[in-house]
């Protein structure tokens, strides 16, 4: 139902009158409700609202859906070749393609600003310095979605018309703000009126931020302005609606940040009832051979009536007691104060080490061998060399002896940076190093610190292994140890892991352990949203290819805006073992359709034994007579395949559901649950025929060489239908079907071949069925 929007002003008049003829209006203004940042701005004087994205419980709220229309970023748009150097402004006139309304007057042609403005009617103003909306600095009327002094630098303004969705869009694209170069990346769109329709018959109106910084930080009426200004004003520059200025938000707003959407428009909103989140799963188990993948599939389904937003992030299960990180590429450290940390260990190379000679104190050696690769930051790396002032590096030398933060371009690259100070073995000490075939150690041995200011005598190593891992351990560290830089920086000097820098950190016998958290899970997509009714599905690929044997965790940290379903954690564990079975079935779910009571309808269900390791089904059982399995247990060695006729006799009419239980030694899946469905129907007449039902049906036969078959059926209507084959990267390799189709039964071949008509590789497949209302993806296998 409709419902009124909280912060909306009803005017009412009071009548008051009495026997003796008294009579008075009394007019007055009650404002509605309690507002929040979910609800709508507005109205105006005339009756514009504004819905940002984050209104989701709005029918009228705007989902973010960045249109690019800049050439060099593969849009269509038209250049408007401004030139903005900053302090200034450039504007071009240009005509619609359709004529609008706004706040009541009709419009054809629009003034485009360089400084983030549009004017109705058109414009020879360029006014950059932004003021509160509405007012009397700029145009009026007004349409900004970003109005601040900004530049055109590399970037410039484009308009398109896009006449499949009806509307015009204008688009200022890498534009930088003329205080700190910041880049500002924004659009508007005004829908065509014929299409999109209001009570007042004004043009709604759509901003988008792409790319936003809005840093501008001046002092008005100095040069730039305040924090930009966003609304829109009339022609009289005294109604309008201000969404912010100087970076200052009525309560209904929320901030201006990236891929954020604001719709004004003189349209209410239904108030809709929050969103419903479901989960296909509530976690997964994998058992993986070393070096292997998968992938798994995650459907969130929305059974309420707002959109539903969702968003995914991955935590891994690094050790809890974990002193720091990780950085960008996965790095953590931890010490030796840990109940769990490294044990300060002394790695003695004082009889076997090699002593290294320094040209100066600030100079390093040149590039030597490690004695074999050494993964760092992703890439391999045979060489290293030694600075004096207490790192190692795997690339040129660094001669800055005066130490920063981590991470900086003017910082070592890359290198471990055990401690990184003005040091002088020059003066005073030496370095050894030593190499085995797993390890390559570099001692300080009593290094001190260059003379002056800050003095020290310090003995430490670092340790690297051929596995990636790296050990710091001090022995001894006397004098001043607050000055100096500890940590690892990556070759482009823009990731890196800082345990300290200029602060006391290190202590005599004491250890510093560093190891990556290896990303071991990629997600197709880690937000969205999905309508009433409606799901997405989320590819889940696992690999093992830099994991050595053993258990590990990743929780997908789910939240949503369903009051219900704020916070979800759904954990993906991994088992990677080198000697067990491993149960793989072609299909978890078998749908018999509608079949006539008294016969027998079968369908196959494929195992196979991915492990290394007998795989021993000891059990196939169902849970009714209806349903049957044939053989009930078998063995199968590695990597062979079993096919497992399931039996479907209908006995009554009526719709059958049930669980078919396979049981085996696979320590993982020890029990696999297949879900079975089918109807039982009477044929009375010999014309009669069950009613069609839209879906798709497991590809026949499976395994399969060189062909197999996918058939599926259309209910209800004509209707577009797409059929398309995806290999286990999640890569769409083949489009069977994409066109309209009548009611009807269809079968479908697919030759094992791609797009281009090349055979594919044997492998893992997965088809995806769609149509407007049903969506369904099964799993198959092509052998060769």
């Amino acid at each position: 139902a409709y419902q009124i929007i909280p912060g909306s002003q009803i005017p009412f008049n009071l009548e008051l009158t009495n026997s003796e003829g008294f009579n008075n209006t009394i007019s007055f203004i009650i404002e509605v409700g309690v507002v929040t940042s979910e609800d709508p701005f507005g109205p105006d004087e005339y009756g514009y609202f504004c819905y940002d994205s984050d209104d989701i419980n709005y029918d009228s709220a705007p989902v973010y859906n960045w249109i690019e229309i800049d050439p060099s970023y593969g849009g269509s748009g038209t250049s408007l070749n401004l030139y903005d150097n900053g302090d200034t402004g450039d504007t071009e006139n240009i005509n619609m393609p359709f004529s609008f309304n706004f706040y009541g007057i009709p419009y054809n042609t629009l003034g485009v600003c360089s400084n983030g403005w549009v004017a109705p009617g058109g414009s020879s103003q360029a006014s950059f310095m932004n003021s509160p909306i509405p007012g009397p600095q700029g145009p009026s009327p007004m349409i900004a979605p970003f109005w601040d002094d900004l530049k055109t630098g590399s970037g410039n303004v484009f308009y398109y018309h896009d006449t499949d969705l009806h509307m015009f869009i204008i688009e200022w694209s890498h534009l930088q703000n003329d205080e700190d170069n910041y880049e500002e990346t924004f659009q508007m769109m005004i829908l065509d009126p014929l299409y999109y329709s209001t009570p007042t018959g004004d043009a709604e109106i759509i901003f988008q931020y792409k790319v936003i910084n809005n840093s501008s930080a001046g002092n008005y009426p100095s040069n730039h302005g305040q924090y930009s200004s966003v609304g829109l004003e009339d022609q009289t520059g005294t109604i309008g609606l201000e969404y912010s200025f100087n970076n200052s938000y009525p309560t209904a707003a929320i901030e201006l940040q990236n891929e954020l959407a604001l719709k004004f428009t003189t349209a209410g909103s239904i108030i809709q009832d929050p969103p419903i989140a479901n989960f296909s799963h509530d976690s997964f188990d994998i058992v993986l051979l070393p070096g292997g993948t998968d992938i798994k599939h995650l459907e969130i389904s929305n059974t309420g009536e707002a959109n539903l937003v969702y968003n995914i992030t991955k935590e891994y299960d690094y050790p809890e007691d974990s002193s720091g990180g990780p950085d960008a590429y996965g790095y953590i450290w931890v010490d030796s104060n840990e109940i769990d940390g490294p044990e300060y260990s002394w790695r003695d190379i004082s009889a076997v080490g090699t002593e290294v000679t320094f040209t100066h104190n600030d100079i390093g050696t040149d590039l030597m061998p490690i004695g074999f690769d050494f993964i760092f930051y992703g890439n391999f790396y045979s060489e290293f060399r030694i600075n004096p002032n207490g790192w190692v590096g795997f690339g040129d030398d660094n001669e800055e002896w005066n130490n920063l933060s981590l991470p900086h371009p003017d910082s070592p690259r890359p290198a471990v940076i055990p401690f990184w100070d003005d040091l002088d073995p020059t003066q005073g000490g030496s370095v050894f190093y030593y190499s085995t075939p797993d390890s390559l150690i570099v001692w300080f041995d009593n290094v001190i610190h260059f003379p002056g200011s800050y003095n020290g005598t310090y003995d430490f190593q670092v340790v690297i292994y051929e596995n990636g891992n790296i050990l710091y351990q001090y022995r001894t560290m006397d004098g001043t140890i607050d000055s100096a830089t500890i940590g690892l920086q990556n070759e482009a000097g823009n990731i890196a892991l800082q345990m300290m820098y200029n602060g006391n950190f290190v202590e005599n016998e004491y250890a510093v352990f560093v190891e990556r958290i290896i990303d071991w899970v990629t997600l197709d997509q880690t937000f969205g949203y999905i309508p009433s009714g409606e799901s997405n599905i989320i590819t889940i690929d696992v690999s093992a290819e830099e994991l050595n044997i053993g258990d590990f965790l990743c929780n997908l940290m789910i939240t949503t805006n369903d009051p219900e379903a704020s916070f979800n954690t759904l954990p993906i564990n991994l088992y990677i073992e080198s000697n067990v079975p491993i149960i793989s079935l072609s299909e978890d779910v078998l749908h018999f359709g509608n079949v006539l009571i008294g016969d027998e309808v079968s369908d196959t269900l494929y195992v196979t034994n991915l492990g290394e390791i007998d795989l021993e089904i000891t059990d196939i059982t169902s849970g009714i007579d209806e349903y049957s399995a044939t053989p009930e247990s078998f063995i199968l060695a590695q990597g062979e395949v079993q096919a497992v006729i399931v039996t479907f006799v209908p006995l009554e009419e009526q719709f059958y559901e049930d669980i078919l239980i396979i049981e085996s030694n696979d320590p993982i899946n020890s029990q696999y649950d297949i879900s079975l469905s089918g109807t039982g129907y009477e044929q009375t007449g010999a014309d009669d025929q069950f009613p069609l039902i839209t879906e798709v049906s497991q590809n026949y036969p499976n395994p399969f060489n060189p062909e197999t078959a996918i058939a599926f059926s259309i209910a209800n209507e004509a209707q577009h239908v797409q059929l398309e084959i995806f290999n286990i990267r999640g890569q769409k390799v083949k489009t069977l079907v994409n066109e309209y189709l009548e009611v009807g039964r269809y079968n479908s071949i697919w030759k094992g071949t791609d797009n281009s008509g090349r055979k594919v590789a044997s492998g893992i497949y997965f088809y995806k069925f769609k149509t407007i209302d049903y969506q369904k993806i099964n799993k198959m296998i092509l052998i060769k």
